[in-house]
């Protein structure tokens, strides 16, 4: 019967066959469903939280799921749906080669670190964990191999594409959500959030910052911790502005180039790809912006949101920061 039904549509010549065909076959009510599910799932690549599209649309929360699930499974209909749509992409090429440009991040390592964190501040193996900003999925998937219910949460489609496929991979089941840092939304509270490799610097203004961590203190459990890294004042500052950096892996040729805004201060990375395919080259840019922020700073947005500071190190160790060091690790407590 679909069979039949879609070797008729493929037959239509013009836009008002199509009409009076679906006029014929459906009723206005099942129209009007089938058009309020494409604006559903217009919004979710949108990063809309589900709260907000059911006040808008008046579609219940678990046709979004059901939609939410579609779209992080089929490659062709998520790109059928955001064809059309005002979908914001700021890693859409970037999703193509980020494994390849980050393959020298040590993410054992940093899971190792997580987990040490995780045993020094809690009195028992966390079971719900969240990692936001999950990227392509490779903290989340490594974690949930080592035991914890994970769920990974990222703005980009793209990125979560290839975080589907890797947890499939690997047989784990992961909930992946296209949500944003500032407005996320959990179906119930959680042990750990996770927001690891700068994410909080992409939080451009201390509105941001501010959202963010309401959000985080509303889904974790009393008791329960945010760990989260940041890029340093000193690194984005200091040591990146006027640098270009260059390197060619498996195929794919960067050119990565910085300046600062002493004024905002906000880093920004120009990033020039060129991606091997089919023995010819890819070009694509891709530009992204970073925040400068304090330890004061973060120290500030953390009591403004209810969040108790347990402590801060230098990267991937349990020292004090340092004048120098380039990233530091926070960890917060929502208080019992």
């Amino acid at each position: 019967m679909i069979e039949q039904l879609m070797k008729k549509l493929s037959e239509l010549k013009t836009e008002d066959e199509f009409w009076i065909l679906l006029d014929g076959l459906c009723r206005p009510a099942e129209l009007e469903m089938v058009a309020q599910r494409l604006a559903g799932a217009e919004r979710i690549l949108q990063g809309m939280r589900y709260s907000d599209i059911v006040r808008e649309l008046d579609v219940p929360a678990f046709v979004l799921k059901c939609l939410q699930n579609r779209l992080e499974e089929d490659a062709d209909f998520r790109s059928l749906i955001a064809a059309n749509s005002d979908t914001r992409e700021a890693y859409r090429s970037f999703s193509e080669v980020y494994d390849v440009l980050t393959q020298d991040v040590a993410y054992q390592k940093r899971c190792d670190y997580v987990e040490l964190l995780m045993q020094k501040f809690l009195a028992k193996k966390p079971e719900l964990v969240v990692d936001l900003a999950c990227g392509t999925g490779t903290v989340a998937v490594e974690l949930a191999k080592r035991g914890y219910d994970m769920t990974g949460i990222d703005a980009s489609q793209e990125m979560l594409g290839v975080a589907v496929r890797k947890a499939k991979a690997e047989q784990l089941d992961i909930l992946f959500l296209n949500q944003t840092m500032q407005e996320f939304e959990l179906y119930g509270t959680v042990d750990v959030i996770l927001c690891l490799l700068d994410s909080v610097n992409y939080l451009l203004d201390k509105e941001e910052l501010e959202q963010c961590l309401h959000w985080v203190q509303n889904y974790l459990n009393p008791g329960g911790l945010f760990i989260f890294d940041i890029n340093t004042k000193y690194k984005l500052e200091t040591l990146l502005p006027g640098n270009i950096f260059t390197d060619e892996v498996e195929g794919a040729y960067y050119t990565w180039e910085n300046a600062y805004d002493k004024e905002e201060k906000i880093c920004m990375f120009d990033l020039n790809f060129f991606v091997e395919e089919n023995g010819l080259y890819k070009r694509f840019e891709e530009v992204h912006y970073e925040k400068a922020y304090t330890r004061g700073e973060i120290k500030s947005a953390l009591r403004g949101a209810g969040l108790k500071l347990l402590g801060e190190y230098d990267d991937l160790t349990l020292d004090a920061p340092r004048r120098q060091s380039e990233k530091i690790f926070f960890v917060a407590q929502k208080p019992q």
